[in-house]
């Protein structure tokens, strides 16, 4: 409903001395004029963009499923890549093939096109170089600890703290249990262990 005619638009192409018409996916008034068409394919396509939003906090899964509600995504495609061992983290040790809590929580901006491995790598540079910038190595020297374990302890922190102000002395606590070498005794960690994501559920659950 557009090009009438494929050799008649292709004159009128060359008479013109239009292009380079671009390739891509558009959107375009039936029985449009010419000009008006050889403008928009000249343009190039729109770029289009969804937005995706992942929340502090969220678990692999929970973010595969959130993926997963974007066209054209799967949240199992997803969730294989990020346990495959294929794209890794700088802070991932040797031995361990799950992106859990590296993969940074922020709002996405997802082009078509784009698959479940581009949209993985790019959430696992995001963490990689927003945790180097806030100093993640000295840190963890600091504590006698690896980057990998303080990026344990801060998801246990985001799971367990109600308030901002709570998560200091938790991951206090945290500290100073690794130290005596006492259990952690932290629902955040049952909960997981659990594969629980709403607090409420943990006593029916558990018990």
């Amino acid at each position: 409903g557009v090009i009438h005619s494929s050799s008649v638009f292709r004159y009128y192409v060359k008479i013109k001395s239009a292009g380079p018409l671009l390739p891509g996916t558009y959107s375009l008034p039936k029985n449009s004029r010419y000009d008006a068409v050889i403008a928009a394919l000249s343009k190039g396509p729109p770029i289009v963009l969804r937005h995706l939003t992942i929340p502090e906090g969220f678990t692999l899964e929970q973010i595969a499923a959130r993926v997963g509600t974007l066209p054209g995504l799967s949240a199992a495609k997803f969730l294989a890549q990020a346990t495959s061992g294929q794209i890794r983290s700088q802070f991932e040790p040797a031995g361990v093939n799950t992106l859990e809590g590296l993969l940074y929580p922020a709002t996405y901006d997802v082009r078509d096109g784009e698959d479940e491995t581009t949209l993985l790598q790019q959430m696992v540079n995001t963490f990689d170089q927003t945790v180097t910038s806030l100093g993640i190595q000295a840190g963890a020297a600091h504590l006698k600890m690896t980057p990998y374990q303080v990026i344990i302890m801060a998801s246990i922190v985001e799971r367990e703290a109600k308030l901002d102000e709570d998560r200091g002395p938790i991951a206090s606590v945290i500290v100073n249990r690794l130290a005596k070498g006492t259990f952690l005794q932290i629902d955040a960690t049952v909960m997981y262990g659990q594969h629980i994501t709403d607090p409420h559920q943990i006593n029916t659950k558990v018990n």
